[in-house]
């Protein structure tokens, strides 16, 4: 009977063992599909340098994008300085050409101030000449 026992712890055992033994052959292959702390800090390097590179890259298209939008803004923000000067330049000589038309055009005063000293005129002319004659 100790035999029996014995045979029995053997064989129990041995099946323990055998189990324990496909459970580590399963974890080690496991262990190949997992990737190693080196492995990882290098992809982790790689991915940022790649950010990086990517982030500089869009940030300098971005910049020299921005250039060019100041460049044409500035170009037309001349244009349009350009267009407003001669504007008024043109401007102030229509309303130098019209305030020199208004002191030229024949008002009703002007007609009535001109009767007036023409009619002073004529009268002196006629007082003179009576003047004259009767002398």
């Amino acid at each position: 009977m100790v035999r029996n026992i014995n045979n029995t712890a053997l064989q129990s055992l041995y099946e323990s063992v055998k189990k324990t033994n496909q459970r580590v052959d399963n974890l080690a292959s496991m262990l190949d599909s997992f990737e190693t702390k080196d492995n990882v800090k290098d992809s982790v390097r790689k991915s940022t340098a790649a950010g990086k590179k990517s982030l500089e890259d869009e940030c300098d298209k971005i910049l020299n994008r921005l250039k060019e939008l100041e460049m044409k803004t500035n170009k037309k923000i001349s244009e349009f300085e350009n267009i407003t000067k001669e504007v008024e330049k043109k401007t102030l000589w229509k309303i130098t050409e019209c305030e020199s038309s208004l002191t030229k055009k024949i008002t009703p005063e002007y007609v009535e101030k001109a009767l007036e000293q023409f009619q002073g005129k004529i009268i002196n002319d006629i007082s003179n000449n009576k003047n004259q004659q009767l002398n």
